[in-house]
């Protein structure tokens, strides 16, 4: 990607990471938020990653693999693990 338009892809994704914050927060029991805010995070951290903000990208993909540790621990086996899988690929 261009300079540009990984500033702006990092811009946008910043922007759904902080929805999917209060969304995560609201119910935090909801696995289906706590995926959304796993997969967000992810995703800047890809993009920090290309842009060459490896310092940043890799507290990204900690906080990103806290939250599918977390979910793993809770799923006990439902669905939820799967879609995990699945968003890991």
């Amino acid at each position: 990607m261009k300079s540009g338009k990984l500033a702006r892809a990092s811009e946008l994704f910043a922007r759904c990471l902080e929805i999917r914050d209060k969304l995560a927060e609201a119910p935090p029991h909801s696995a289906q938020a706590q995926l959304d805010l796993y997969i967000s995070l992810n995703k800047l951290g890809d993009v920090e990653v290309q842009a060459g903000n490896i310092a940043r990208a890799r507290q990204l993909f900690t906080r990103s693999l806290k939250v599918a540790e977390a979910l793993a621990k809770a799923d006990h086996g439902r669905s939820g693990g799967a879609r995990l899988a699945h968003a890991c690929r």
